[in-house]
This record gives structure tokens, sequence and C-alpha cells, in this order.
């Protein structure tokens, strides 16, 4: 806290002090301020411990944050979410650029990223939404509006005081040109064109002379030389009105109801997301609506990993190359992210039964042609839904065409459990749909293929399990289409294999822990 003869305190010490009763602060402050204290040290503790996305994740969790974004249908509340969510995915990108991951290095990287232009806490938005964008003139560089408005149009903010350096390097080992007024007022000159060209129709320059300091403000010198005449200035003392006007409390934050897309819009979707709204429709969100991100785990990184390699293998085995197990392996090694263990050894553990995997799949595929597909795209319309997704491998074989999808979990050899998973798998039954819909041609076979244990199970798609699949996508879009999204697990296990359980407030986990805490 600052003022003037005043001693300068940090914030934080002020509120021990309320928290301490040392002030005449009333009981409720103290209590919050106590609670405040608390969580303070207790996430410095643990940012020495944790990397930036798992100590952000603990916060989330310990303050319940995502209770506030449970409504699907409020336009302010989803654009708050997708904000949380882009920070967070802002942090895990500069987790893995950062030479250490803690919230210490974090937070200047932060500034850095805010200083350079960028606000890597606002959503990203769609310029061709009927709304108001409200960004600064760097995020505006590219775009394009009917209508621009460019408001505090003050010189003192545009072009407002140059901010010289604290530590100034002699001018003979500056790599840029030491700043000054001039090169200041000539940056600030090219901000107003970039702001001024941002406008197909019409520009407005907007500017007030009470900004509540002591002096009137002046409009921007930009004005005048932008229109070749200088703009008229508002003068005359403030009204009493006026003046309370300052102190006026802003108004609540506008709201709307964000409206179910049309018959005619286009919803994108995939067998990802199907199997997550049928899972849990709050898990759809946070995933495919909000874009909220997962901290890694040891499924994660294990199959992404294995997948990497056996896509670079059959690329090149389908391209006429003879790979090895040690290129195999080499790229499984290449891959492979120390994210997400409870320690090195079950590092280890996971990281040797990939290789023992890919020794399993490199014998197996040496005896099998070359594939016709890898990792081939697909996208296809039905209704106003467009379906798209991956197929990992198709094979030509005598009677047609093989869809092979690869799965990195373990299965039980002998067990039969691979052909069963095959027997009810949503996911070869849309993908023997989009073959027959991008290739006209019906797949004989499709393949769930285990790496860890080898074990392939195998289904011959038939008419009535094709239009099975076609129904459950369009009645799935549907649901989505009118933003249903309220929290549905099937089950405690649907929770507990949630990657959002940690933090969703509506995870049965958090019941369950807290009815068996009771019952002790």
């Amino acid at each position: 806290m600052e003022g003037s003869g005043r001693r300068q305190k940090p914030l934080r010490d002020v509120f021990e002090e309320i928290s301490a009763g040392k002030t005449a602060a009333s009981d409720e402050a103290v209590a919050a301020a106590t609670r405040l204290c608390q969580d303070l040290a207790h996430y410095a503790g643990r940012a020495a411990e944790l990397t930036t996305a798992a100590l952000l994740y603990e916060f989330l969790e310990r303050s319940k944050l995502l209770e506030r974004y449970l409504d699907p249908d409020s336009a302010l509340v989803e654009e708050q979410a997708r904000n949380v969510a882009k920070f967070l995915r802002l942090v895990q990108s500069a987790g893995r650029a950062l030479a250490t991951d803690r919230a210490s290095f974090f937070v200047p990287h932060l500034e850095l990223l805010r200083e350079a232009g960028d606000d890597p806490v606002a959503a990203d938005f769609e310029t061709s939404r009927d709304q108001v964008n409200v960004l600064s003139i760097h995020k505006a560089k590219g775009l394009e509006f009917p209508v621009v408005f460019l408001v505090h149009a003050t010189d003192e903010r545009i072009p407002g005081q140059a901010r010289l350096d604290a530590f100034r390097l002699p001018d003979a080992l500056a790599r840029v040109p030491v700043p000054d007024r001039d090169r200041h007022i000539a940056e600030e000159r090219r901000l107003a064109y970039v702001a001024i060209t941002r406008a197909q129709n019409t520009f407005y320059f907007a500017n007030a002379i009470d900004y509540g300091f002591q002096r009137p403000s002046r409009p921007s010198r930009f004005i005048g030389e932008a229109l070749g005449r200088e703009p008229s200035r508002m003068s005359g003392p403030l009204r009493v009105f006026e003046e309370l006007q300052r102190f006026q409390r802003p108004p609540a934050d506008a709201d709307a109801p964000l409206p179910a897309l049309g018959a005619d819009d286009v919803l994108t979707i995939s067998y990802d997301a199907i199997d997550d709204y049928q899972r849990c429709a709050l898990l759809y969100r946070f995933k495919h609506v909000l874009q909220i991100p997962v901290l890694p785990t040891p499924q994660m990184t294990y199959g992404l990993a294995l997948h990497e390699a056996v896509r670079d293998y059959l690329r090149r085995k389908r391209d006429g190359e003879k790979p090895t197990l040690a290129d195999l392996q080499a790229v499984f090694r290449a891959a492979w992210l120390a994210e997400g263990f409870i320690n090195p050894a079950h590092e280890s553990e996971r990281f040797q039964a990939g290789l023992d995997a890919l020794r399993r799949f490199h014998e197996q595929e040496r005896a099998l042609p070359p594939p016709e597909l890898v990792e081939q795209r697909f996208s296809f319309m039905l209704g106003s839904d467009r379906v798209v997704g991956r197929w990992d491998r198709v094979d030509r074989a005598d009677d047609g065409a093989v869809v092979v999808d690869y799965k990195a979990g373990a299965d039980e050899e002998g067990s039969g459990r691979a052909q069963r998973a095959a027997n009810e798998s949503l996911q070869l039954r849309l993908y023997a749909l989009a073959h027959e819909r991008v290739y006209g041609e019906r797949p004989v076979r499709t393949v769930l293929h285990f790496l860890e244990s080898g074990e392939r199970g195998s289904v011959a798609p038939s008419e009535d399990s094709i239009g099975a699949v076609r129904a459950l996508v369009s009645a799935t879009a549907g649901r989505i289409r009118s933003r249903d999204f309220l929290p549905n697990p099937k089950s405690l296990r649907t929770c507990q294999q949630c990657p959002y359980h940690q933090i969703c407030p509506s995870s049965l986990t958090a019941r369950s822990a807290t009815a068996t805490a009771v019952a002790g």
C-alpha cells in the first residue's frame, strides 16, 4: 500500500496485520484475511515442489473455482471459463519451454508476454460472430472490423510518456537504439495507424477530459494528425452529479443466454467427442467446448510415445523402407516424456513395458504386407454434422479393406478381452461408417490391436451396426446442439477415470470421499 507521506508496505503484510487483529477490521474481514494468509503460505510452500500446471490444478481443486462456470447457457460464464482454460494451456506450454517449470520462473515469463503485446489471459474470439470485441491494438493486428473505436485517445495515454529502462546499457553495448522521446512518439504513431486501419467502414476516436487525474486530459496529438486539424477541446469544471458518478459502483456484468446451434449450423464431432459425451456431458464441455487442458498422466505419456513409434514405423514401411527394431525403439525414446509418473521406478517400469510391446509388434509386423493408409484423416457429413477422425491403419486384403486401430493399454494374453472389446467398440463401427462414406466401400473387417499384449479383436461391420452408429451420432449431436451439458456420470468409476475429477465440482469421487469420512 502506498500513500503520500506514508511508509510503503507489502500488501501481504497488511493482510497479516488484519489477520492478527492489529487493526480495527471487522470479524468478517479478519476471517477473510486469515484464510488468505493461510492459502498464501500453503501455495508458497507447494510452489517449490510442484510444476506450475500442477500448482494451478491444486488451486482449482481447493478453491472449487470451476463451480462458477457450470452454467452452460450463460455467455458471460462461457467467456470467463474460456479465459481460465486458455490460461491453463499457456501454463502448460510455458512449462515445456522453461528450463525450470516452477511458478517463480513462470511469472516473469508471463510479464514478458504482456510486454510483447500478447494478452495471454484473454480468450481468443471469433471475428465472424456478431458481438463487440474489446482488445488491445497489438492484438488487433491483422484483423478488420466494420466499425472501430479507439478509446482513451488522450495525449496522456497515446503517445503517453516513454518508459526508460531502470538499468540502461552503455550505448556501445545496446543492440537496439537507445529509447528517447522521438522514437517513442514514432512507435506510438505507428500503433495509432494500426488501430485506424483496422476499420473497414467507420473509425472513431473517443476521449474524455476527466479520467480521475488532477488535471484534465488532452486529446491525443494523433487525432489532429489524422484529421488534418486540431480537435476542439472540452473544458469546464465538473458538476456535483458528475463527481458522484465517478465513485458510483460499476454496473454488474452484462450477460445473455447462449443460443443453441441451429439446424443449418455445422457441428464438428469426432469419436472422442461422442465417447466423452456418452460418459458425461460435463466432461464433454470441459474438454471440447472450454478446452481445459489436463495434467499429464502415465497412460497419456505411454500411449503417445507408443503411437508415435508405430506411426513412424508404418509410414516408412508403406514408403518401401525396411525399418528395424532399433529404429522403432529410437522413435519411442525420442517421444518419451518424463511427466506424470509416481516415481522414477514407476517410469522405468512403464518405459520397459513400451520397449517390450514394440519388440512384440515388430515380430508380428515382419510377416505382414505394407499398409495402404497410415494415420489417414477422414471427414464426412451426416446431415448438418461433420464427423472427423483418423484411421491408424488401413490394409488392403484379398477380400477388401481392413481398418485397424491400435490401443496402448495392457490386455492379458489369451483372456479374450480383445475380442469382447472389439465387439462392443463404438469406435470401430464409426470408423467403418467413415470408410464407407469416404471411399464408398464398407470394410470387410475392423480390428482392435492391443500393443502391449499383441492381442487382436476383429469384427465384420454389418448393415445393422452401421445404422446403429449413424443413429447414435445424430442423437448425440442433437443433444450437443441444444447445449445439454449438465453433469451425468454413469457411475463412480466414470468419475474416477475422468481426467478432470480432481477439479470438477460435480465429481462423484469427492462425494464418495466425503461420505467415507463421515461414516468413519
